[in-house]
């Protein structure tokens, strides 16, 4: 199991992190508001005994969190880099992550939370096999996602290739409802990154279509992206259509998952 040190993540936030990740040891610095402003929730020398008092700083994972200063603690960082620590630093309002905000509200938290979640699911992705499994655990921790209940599967592909796919819509859905992202241009960037393959999205009419799971109500799939291109038998693509009346808390359902034949 994997230890991850998060310096400067709000305390409110630890239960659900470690419940998405309960296969990271994950560890914390917490963030607090002190005199009205964003900082570390102890003093930095107290938080360098804290880090000192856990074992083997060499064979933990640090995230470094850019919303409050550091002082001492950076210099306990650059400490466990030269004895060959994996540091990650952060940088506001680059990559999917929050600017620093002028409070420490609701907004800020779930943006936060999601590209910390992301983060992790990104570097310490399942050990996932195969496609079924793939489709169990993205149901579980994607929540942008829904997965047909009679969807197509017909794959070469292994399990962690389509968990990436399906971690990559996500975090697509996730920047449409706050209305962020040009889809295609956003979708292959994030293809590229969890897949190695930015993929050819297109918009029209599939002759597929898929039940809304809270509605029931017939959806019209007209968005599919190929990741393979080949013959049909060789043409790797996954296909959806758009659930929820508002963009706020629009989702994807699958409907087909593989090749064409």
């Amino acid at each position: 199991m994997p230890t991850v040190v998060i310096i400067g993540f709000p305390k409110e936030l630890r239960r659900r992190l470690e419940k998405a990740h309960p296969a990271i040891d994950l560890r914390f610095i917490y963030l607090a508001v002190r005199q009205g402003r964003l900082a570390l929730a102890v003093p930095p020398h107290v938080a360098v005994a804290q880090l000192d008092s856990w074992p083997d700083p060499e064979d933990s994972k640090y995230l470094v969190l850019p919303y409050a200063p550091l002082r001492e603690v950076n210099d306990y960082i650059r400490a466990c880099e030269e004895l060959g620590s994996d540091v990650v630093r952060i940088r506001s309002n680059e990559g999917g992550w929050p600017p620093r905000p002028p409070r420490k509200d609701q907004e800020f938290m779930d943006l936060l939370f999601a590209a910390t979640d992301t983060h992790l699911r990104e570097r310490f992705p399942p050990n996932i096999a195969d496609v079924r499994d793939a489709i169990i655990f993205a149901e579980a921790h994607l929540d942008t996602l829904s997965i047909c209940r009679n969807v197509h599967i017909k794959t070469s592909e292994s399990g962690f290739f389509w968990y990436g796919v399906f971690v990559a819509l996500h975090e697509l859905c996730r920047r449409e409802r706050r209305g962020l992202a040009p889809r295609r241009e956003t979708l292959r960037e994030l293809l590229a990154r969890h897949v190695g393959v930015p993929g050819d999205l297109k918009t029209a009419d599939t002759g597929l279509s898929g039940v809304d799971p809270e509605t029931g109500r017939s959806i019209e799939v007209r968005q599919r992206v190929h990741l393979r291109e080949g013959k049909p038998s060789e043409t790797e693509s996954v296909y959806w259509g758009e659930i929820g009346e508002e963009r706020s808390s629009r989702r994807f359902l699958i409907v087909r998952i593989g090749r064409h034949a």
